[in-house]
């Protein structure tokens, strides 16, 4: 499988887990409900692997504080024309 086509995938349990641990790792101070309701919020927006990969590195490159929201990992999508088409 190509690449393109497997970061245009609806991303997996896996790769959501993996994404979330690199936050938890890093913000640590976050609770775990924070994270669980993370997780129920990529999953409804139906983040692609590629998706979920550039809203993290996103806020791990520009959060200035010891925690960031929600919104930051979801609003990122939208302000930067990041499609939503999944490839299954």
């Amino acid at each position: 499988m190509k690449q393109t086509e497997q970061t245009n995938r609806t991303a997996s349990q896996e790769v959501i887990d993996k994404h979330l641990l690199r936050l938890h790792r890093l913000f640590p101070n976050q609770s775990m409900d924070f994270f669980l309701i993370l997780q129920e919020r990529i999953k409804f927006h139906g983040f692609t692997e590629s998706e979920l990969e550039n809203a993290v590195n996103h806020v791990i490159d520009t959060c200035e504080y010891g925690s960031f929201t929600i919104a930051s990992i979801i609003r990122y999508n939208g302000e930067n024309g990041e499609q939503s088409h999944v490839y299954d």
